[in-house]
């Protein structure tokens, strides 16, 4: 038993362009707008919060979560993470990206088959829990998020 490298390994454009930045807001706005209208109505006093709960789980392939997997999620308190200003998340990652500076658990480097891509990895060792590093949380939030595509991660 020993520990386990857990990354995000995304190739996407060497500088993420306006166009996409406002895509991406968007995506990452539809997401976190329905964990907050559906969270809002689970925690109101004339709702069942389980029942809620249950309705979503039977809705989940056509939610906006529905890129996330359902496993993952317990309760309601696994989706307040997503509840977040989706447009502050995007830009400062955005900024964060076009700036080329590093978190210490990130590297990067252009793609050797086309110079305007570039190769990124942020991640670390692991014991058993998610990586912390700053570089591979805000990958994840933004996967979460649904922001890949406009970004154009794959």
């Amino acid at each position: 038993m020993g520990a386990d490298l857990i990354v995000f390994i995304v190739k996407g454009p060497a500088t993420i362009s306006p166009e996409a930045t406002a895509e991406a807001i968007k995506a990452a706005e539809k997401v976190s707008s329905f964990v907050k209208q559906i969270t809002e109505k689970a925690y109101d006093d004339d709702n069942d919060e389980d029942q809620v709960w249950e309705e979503l789980m039977e809705a989940w392939e056509t939610t906006p979560l529905a890129h996330l997997n359902v496993d993952y999620f317990d309760d309601f308190s696994d989706l307040e993470r997503l509840e977040v200003d989706a447009k502050e998340v995007v830009e400062e990652f955005v900024e964060h990206w076009n700036s080329g500076e590093l978190f210490r658990d990130e590297s990067t480097r252009p793609d050797p088959d086309d110079e305007t891509q570039r190769i990124h990895v942020a991640g670390e060792l692991s014991w058993g829990d998610e990586p912390e590093g700053n570089g591979y949380q805000a990958l994840k939030q933004l996967s979460d998020l649904n922001a890949f595509k406009a970004l154009g991660f794959r």
